[in-house]
């Protein structure tokens, strides 16, 4: 069985927020957090970023984190890559100890949207208990079980990745001649155009990769 919920944060609830509150027009997304020997290294969009240096100076005194490396930049946004520095508590801490995966995360000045997945009930409690337990503060937005979050751990894809191809599809954005474009989507999903593209770029390379192309698919 997989759960998939949606939690709310508040801005200092997750480490990168220092650069929320110190640049409050930026915008953060965090698409895909891959577990490690040393916890999480998360891959992320900051958007509307005027300043990459000052972004980057804004988070040298978190202590959870143990480096920051600026992969890749665009017009309007920059990607990077974070290594946690063993947490022992907190939000990221709870993420590790309870086996949950974070699918997604969007961060602004208002506060972050966390897209978590459990496989059981009793995992979600757990996280649910160790946030209280920890002084996390969290809010459970909505929690359900679907099949769509089962077809997309079969292909390998993130939920934003599956949830962004599907939107597309049934939107008519890969009919002739579409009916629907990459920016109707962006402000469906309320990120950048740029983001969508980049989510429906590697949406398709995973469907590739795990059908026509003929690698294994997990079972």
């Amino acid at each position: 069985m997989t759960i998939s919920t949606e939690f709310t944060l508040p801005v200092h609830g997750f480490p990168l927020g220092r650069a929320l509150e110190e640049l409050p027009d930026i915008r953060i997304e965090l698409e895909q957090v891959v577990p490690s020997e040393n916890g999480f290294i998360p891959f992320f969009w900051v958007w509307n970023n005027e300043s990459p240096a000052q972004f980057e100076a804004s988070l040298d005194s978190v202590d959870e984190l143990s480096s920051l490396a600026l992969l890749d930049t665009v017009e309007d946004g920059a990607l990077y890559r974070v290594s946690w520095a063993n947490p022992t508590d907190g939000f990221i801490h709870g993420v590790s100890a309870t086996g949950a995966v974070i699918l997604g995360a969007i961060g602004t000045e208002t506060g972050w949207t966390v897209d978590l997945r459990f496989t059981t009930h009793t995992q979600l409690r757990e996280f649910q208990t160790y946030c209280a337990d920890h002084k996390v503060s969290i809010e459970l937005k909505y929690l359900h079980t679907k099949p769509e979050a089962q077809l997309a751990d079969q292909y390998r894809l993130t939920e934003t990745q599956f949830e962004t191809l599907l939107e597309a599809y049934k939107r008519g954005y890969y009919t002739d001649p579409k009916t629907i474009t990459q920016r109707d989507l962006a402000e469906h999903f309320g990120v950048s155009q740029r983001a969508i593209s980049k989510r429906l770029q590697r949406g398709y390379a995973q469907l590739i990769k795990h059908t026509i192309a003929g690698e294994p698919q997990p079972t």
